[in-house]
């Protein structure tokens, strides 16, 4: 099952072309977003085992794999029928990735389709020398420990195989509003979705007063792994501390800050009435991010911007961070270390000083995930806004800066 609809791409003769693949069900779903809201200059494929599925998709691609072995109703969670159907119609996939610059593949993880057929299309995209970048969806904590297996076995995989991945958790939705309707929490992990697509795509396409090109993203994101894309815009008076608040924190994905992040690209789009000094601070107050709790990194930033008339009053964060480094310094010491100290012998103690006991907790299956604590105040994140502009060089004199708290 093949399928047309009469949606245009938008593509521009000679400029980059961005496809979005989703796979299985939840890739299909999740793609859904873009097709709703027309996005221009982005191919949408659906890639199912399922045609009842398919059949509602608004992709402009539609392909089903393994008709001959599935009959059409899916691979009852196995990802092995789901690589196996894949590999038998990959002739339509790569047909389908033709002439693509950079590829994102959605897909739920722990089922049969998702799991086992999207390392197939990054294989085929990545013989395509297609930067890929994959937006994978965990399953939730109550669908047991086999589904949690299959998933954390396919992220794996799919990790091996992309240039950069994004891993959203469906168990994080339930830090969020718990009063609102499921369908609006669920959306919440689509728009991460539209939200990275669409702010690269305008990143590369849209003219800007700076730029930043189509081998600037590949060189920043190339075989580099975890990523984030986040995007923030605010307005009015708070519109820089509420347009970072938003670009610098998701609840929903895996990672859902900056902090380590070695490579960076930034895109700013702001209105004639924000001034020089703002857009730096934007600059210092992403890096201060990524250093914040790893002092000892230099982030290589890249940065392009746009000044337009429409976006007076409001200021667009376009937050592109990867490369992480994983082990923290300049931190507290950790427990062990303290314990060595504190038994250790010196000149004005001989005795040991013991830590504080954990308390006990019964090793209970906890079907939404671990209980939220209660009685415990919500950390504030700041945003540091730096205060002005030095002369010899560096963008802020150090020790002069605003803490704005969201």
């Amino acid at each position: 099952m093949e399928e047309r609809l009469d949606i245009s791409v938008g593509y521009e003769d000679g400029s980059p072309r961005i496809t979005v693949v989703g796979v299985g069900g939840a890739g299909c779903n999740t793609i859904g977003i873009l097709a709703e809201k027309e996005v221009e200059g982005v191919r949408l494929v659906a890639i199912n085992t399922d045609r009842y599925s398919l059949a509602s998709s608004r992709a402009h691609v539609k392909i089903q794999i393994g008709e001959s072995m599935t009959r059409g109703v899916g691979t009852g969670g196995d990802p092995e029928k789901g690589r196996e159907a894949a590999q038998k119609d990959s002739d339509k996939i790569q047909a389908a990735l033709e002439e693509t610059d950079v590829l994102f593949i959605a897909a739920g993880l722990g089922g049969g389709t998702g799991t086992g057929a999207s390392p197939v299309v990054a294989d085929l995209a990545r013989e395509n020398r297609i930067l890929t970048i994959a937006f994978a969806i965990m399953p939730f904590d109550f669908e047991g420990p086999q589904t949690k297996k299959k998933a954390e076995r396919g992220l794996e995989e799919l990790r091996e195989k992309v240039d950069a991945i994004m891993v959203a958790l469906n168990s994080n939705i339930k830090n969020g509003d718990l009063t609102r309707p499921p369908k609006e929490a669920f959306r919440e992990i689509d728009q991460l979705l539209y939200n990275a697509v669409v702010a690269l795509r305008d990143v590369i396409l849209k003219p800007s007063d700076m730029r930043l090109d189509l081998s600037d993203i590949k060189a920043k994101l190339s075989g580099k792994g975890k990523t984030i894309i986040g995007v923030g815009e605010g307005t009015g008076e708070n519109r820089i501390e509420e347009a970072l608040e938003k670009a610098l924190h998701s609840p929903i994905l895996e990672r859902n800050n900056i902090r380590g992040a070695q490579s960076i690209l930034l895109h700013i789009a702001l209105g004639p009435d924000t001034d020089l000094k703002s857009m730096f601070s934007i600059v210092e107050a992403v890096i201060s991010e990524a250093k914040d709790k790893f002092p000892d990194i230099n982030p290589d930033l890249k940065m392009g911007y746009l000044q337009s008339e429409d976006m007076e009053g409001r200021v667009r964060v376009t937050v592109i961070a990867t490369d992480f480094e994983e082990k923290e310094t300049g931190g507290t010491m950790k427990e062990e270390e303290l314990v060595k100290v504190s038994t250790s012998p010196g000149p004005m103690s001989t005795s040991r000083v013991d830590l504080p006991e954990e308390p006990e907790v019964e090793e209970d299956y906890f079907p939404f995930g671990p209980p939220i604590k209660k009685n415990k105040k919500k950390k504030q994140n700041v945003i540091r806004i730096p205060d002005r502009t030095e002369k010899d060089g560096l963008l802020f004199q150090e020790g002069e800066e605003d803490e704005e708290k969201i």
